[in-house]
């Protein structure tokens, strides 16, 4: 394995080690301290590129710039290098404090390797990275395979350990409508929408039958996961220094009809109408106010405006 370049230490972004670790490190920061997690570094490399961006937008010196675009590179190398796994076809969760990397995958990262921008190019390790994480009955589990833990009554040393956690199925669900894996999306979503269905309510976590515990019932991170999907999946927003791009991803599967729409959609200095028909990944035509055009609307327009989408399968 390549050493040459550093990760950052630390706990995993969301999973404690109480629960989402094995059980050498539980109640001990010390040596989780010492370990290496994906998502904590995707963070912090999403951290220096967007930094770079605002610099760069705000006029800032060029040194500076420079300096941020480094230490995204670095780190970009870095994970690349030290964190993908051959033998399982994607990136550990976690190297540990003797450079040995789990044979877990980590949902959430995975889904930030998959989102950040022009982090993963390997098409060969996207195409893999989709095919390889474990998929569950109801979507993407927070980690798997799971750590054999000794049964715990309390749910934090168990809930981070292999369950269903809202926010991460919809980075994931966003994270394959950006790669046009329709099929990993249309799951992704149904069996998010499946599980708020269980109990009215979209839960901080779900046990692999879809149970929850009540003072865990309601929580607005997994409403907006679900929201994210649909947003960035089936009306396909993406944000960027310039305006708004669209690439929607409307699986057929999905029982919704041939044409939705979102309304009164507020961004910037106007409110938008969204339609996507047909089903897909690919768009037919786009039009802005009954003008066809490329799949962009600049952030400097004002006033209310309808958008239009059309989507063949291939």
């Amino acid at each position: 394995m390549e050493l040459g370049y550093r990760t950052f230490t630390g706990c995993s972004s969301f999973m404690e080690s109480n629960s989402g670790y094995p059980a050498k490190y539980k109640n001990n920061g010390l040596l989780v301290g010492k370990t290496k997690a994906l998502s904590t570094n995707m963070l912090y490399y999403s951290g220096y590129s967007l930094g770079a961006a605002m610099a760069k937008e705000l006029d800032h010196d060029e040194e500076e710039v420079l300096k941020l675009d480094k230490k995204a590179s670095d780190l970009k190398n870095a994970i690349r290098s030290r964190m993908w796994l051959p033998s399982e076809g994607y990136y550990s969760y976690v190297e540990d404090e003797n450079n040995k990397l789990f044979t877990q995958m980590e949902g959430l990262g995975e889904s930030l390797v998959l989102m950040a921008p022009e982090f993963e190019t390997d098409q060969s390790r996207i195409d893999s990275i989709f095919e390889k994480t474990t998929m569950l009955e109801y979507g993407i589990p927070s980690l798997w395979p799971q750590f054999q833990h000794t049964p715990a009554p309390k749910f934090w040393e168990y809930y981070h350990n292999g369950r269903y956690w809202p926010f991460v199925q919809g980075y994931w669900g966003i994270a394959a409508a950006r790669h046009k894996k329709v099929s990993v999306f249309e799951k992704s979503m149904t069996g998010l929408l499946k599980l708020s269905q269980k109990h009215d309510t979209f839960a901080e976590f779900y046990e692999l039958d879809g149970n929850i515990i009540p003072n865990k019932k309601q929580q607005l991170w997994s409403d907006a996961g679900f929201i994210g999907m649909v947003l960035y999946g089936l009306f396909g927003m993406e944000f960027t220094l310039q305006g708004v791009k669209f690439h929607p991803v409307k699986p057929s599967s999905l029982p919704i009809g041939d044409t939705i729409s979102l309304h009164q959609i507020k961004y910037r200095g106007m409110v938008l109408d969204l339609f996507v028909s047909g089903t897909g990944s690919f768009l037919e035509r786009f039009s802005l106010d009954d003008v066809e055009t490329y799949a962009f609307i600049s952030n400097t327009l004002t006033d209310y405006h309808r958008v239009d989408m059309v989507l063949k399968e291939s």
